[in-house]
């Protein structure tokens, strides 16, 4: 494959960019687990009280003047700094190499709401995607598949370790394909993804109307999320096709002659 050095740039650059911001969300639990015993919270309160303590920590991590942990709060946000600076970098850095591949120009460009950087993360965690025989492959990889009837993820309590190792699921994985997905139905506007979206909730809503209104959401979003990796599956193979077909093929007397 011609981008393999390009694959191996950005799954090192995501690796890096994982690192750090796992290691920034540590700061931002910690800091979140102080305040909100100071602010008195009790595993033996109320849920609606948990809940209540929850917002106000969450509301002073935004707002630490005149908190007598102001000084904890600043000193806490000042650590994350480097890490949220680093990663902007590794981000643009795998934004620039996503750019590279022949996939974004036919593929990913044209999308509202699917940037390069979308389409750098779906090539970190998957790697080459010509490497799936298929698109549900590809669909098990992100955490999107259905298998013996559960979704991935959807496992019952008392699965076995061989059941959880059959489907293959990352939270992680499946997390970052939400993001990718929640980013979409933002921007896609009156674009083809967007659209199924919304077809597919109201579908829901209609076939069970009883159902909450963000169960209908997921599932209209995991739909949409499986359309948009199978359209890229396909993107990606016939970009590369082309791709080898034109450095295969041979050159016409005028490019031998331009070549000189």
């Amino acid at each position: 494959m011609q981008h393999d050095a390009t694959i191996a740039q950005i799954r090192a650059l995501h690796r890096d960019r994982v690192y750090l911001m796992e290691t920034r969300k540590i700061l931002d639990l910690r800091l979140g687990a102080l305040l909100r015993r100071a602010l008195g919270w009790r595993k033996d309160l109320p849920e609606a009280e948990r809940k209540k303590i929850a917002n106000q920590a969450a509301a002073l991590m935004k707002e630490p003047e005149g908190s007598e942990l102001e000084e904890m709060i600043r000193l806490s946000l000042k650590a994350k700094e480097p890490f949220e600076t680093k990663e902007r970098e590794l981000l643009k850095d795998m934004e620039k190499l996503a750019d590279t591949l022949p996939v974004w120009c036919t593929f990913g460009e044209p999308i509202r709401g699917f940037g390069r950087g979308s389409l750098a993360v779906i090539v970190a965690e998957a790697g080459d995607l010509s490497n799936y025989a298929d698109h549900s492959k590809l669909w098990k990889r992100m955490g999107l598949a259905v298998m013996d009837g559960v979704r991935q993820g959807g496992l019952p309590k008392g699965a076995s370790k061989e059941d959880w190792i059959a489907h293959g699921y990352s939270p992680m994985r499946r997390s970052r394909m939400w993001n990718i997905g929640d980013a979409l139905i933002k921007g896609n506007r009156e674009g083809k993804y967007r659209t199924l979206y919304l077809q597919r909730k109201a579908y829901e809503l209609a076939r069970e109307p009883e159902m909450q209104p963000i169960k209908a959401h997921r599932r209209a979003q995991r739909v949409m999320e499986k359309r948009l990796l199978k359209d890229l599956w396909r993107a990606w193979r016939e970009a590369n096709e082309r791709v080898s077909e034109q450095t295969l093929r041979p050159m016409s007397p005028t490019e031998i002659r331009d070549a000189a």
